[in-house]
């Protein structure tokens, strides 16, 4: 079995980004994921992030993460 720096490698040697072969990972995957701005607004959103909310994309970027979070965890965060 091939190791995955392996195909990788190869996969980049071929003519892949790294960034493409990244974004595929992460939109991909099952776990909900976002990217922030130093301001805490969202960026980006993957389609786990997006199912498990019940938002789409487009109504979440750029908004600020913060509403999105439990009131209980915010506040002690800021404790």
């Amino acid at each position: 079995m091939r190791k995955l720096p392996a195909i990788l490698a190869e996969m980049v040697d071929g003519g892949v980004s790294l960034g493409t072969l990244f974004h595929g990972a992460i939109e991909t995957m099952a776990v909900g994921m976002l990217a922030l701005d130093l301001e805490g607004r969202i960026q980006y959103a993957n389609a786990a992030y997006c199912k498990m909310t019940g938002y789409s994309t487009s109504k979440l970027l750029n908004r600020s993460f913060v509403p999105l979070e439990n009131p209980d965890e915010r506040d002690a965060a800021r404790a």
